[in-house]
């Protein structure tokens, strides 16, 4: 009788765990009600109507005639606050943690380019972008 309990028990954790799963996956407005299947089509057709995909880059693009929604930075600009912070500081491997470089900024186009290359890996995978704050954020450390 206990074994058909636990494992009746076990039934319903699993049917919980996916049922859970499930909502998780589904598409919410900003009410917090769940988006209807024409909702989503909707802002799929407007998004496809605003942006094209850049083979060569491999990311989605706004096209031209559209304005870029307002607070949101460019990509120009994220970029450019990207080389300013890899301009006064450098990574170190040692201690794997940025150091401030003394006195004036570095010039990056001084630098080689594998030299670029690993301050923008190390960059990346020490920072995210937060797009709701519009800064860039030092990633939380892996435990």
């Amino acid at each position: 009788m206990k074994k058909l309990n636990s494992i009746s028990a076990l039934i319903a954790l699993a049917f919980a765990a996916t049922s859970t799963l499930a909502l998780a996956q589904t598409s919410t407005t900003n009410t917090g009600t769940p988006s209807t299947r024409n909702e989503v089509k909707m802002e799929r057709q407007d998004f496809m109507k605003s942006h094209r995909y850049d083979d060569v880059l491999d990311i989605w693009t706004l096209k031209p005639e559209y304005e870029p929604p307002k607070g949101i930075k460019s990509r120009g600009e994220i970029v450019a606050e990207r080389d300013k912070f890899l301009s006064l500081n450098r990574y170190d491997a040692g201690t794997q943690d940025w150091v401030k470089i003394p006195g004036t900024p570095r010039d990056m186009s001084t630098m080689s380019r594998d030299e670029v290359k690993r301050e923008r890996d190390a960059f990346t995978s020490t920072h995210t972008f937060d797009s709701t704050l519009g800064t860039w954020s030092l990633k939380k450390p892996r435990k």
